[in-house]
């Protein structure tokens, strides 16, 4: 159930549904879950990062498992050659957040995950 939102200052032009697919088959691959529990929302904006305006993006990845320093640092390196190689977005210009969240904290269906 990774959900998964994305602020960047890439044009939507490039940050667009292709390469929301294609994050969405990468982190399904990458986590071992159905593409169909994967959330993708991308906003972009006007973003500052590091005092200039070049491409760059921050992500929230938030699942209910999957997290470790291992699985963060190997997820970290193919989500940063994705962002380099679909939106010219430097390994160095992303920041990525791994956060995890228990089955009581996610609600579906008018119940939550834990029930």
């Amino acid at each position: 159930m990774p959900t998964i939102t994305i602020e960047t200052n890439v044009d939507r032009s490039i940050a667009n549904q292709s390469f929301q697919e294609k994050l969405s088959t990468t982190v399904a691959e990458f986590y071992d879950f159905p593409v169909m529990y994967i959330t993708v929302a991308v906003h972009c904006q006007k973003l500052l990062f590091g005092g200039t305006d070049s491409p760059a993006a921050y992500m929230e990845i938030k699942s209910i498992s999957g997290f470790g320093e291992k699985e963060n640092k190997a997820a970290s390196k193919i989500l940063c050659e994705l962002f380099e190689t679909k939106l010219g977005v430097a390994p160095n210009r992303l920041y990525i957040y791994f956060n995890s969240v228990t089955l009581e904290d996610v609600g579906v269906e008018g119940n939550t995950l834990a029930n």
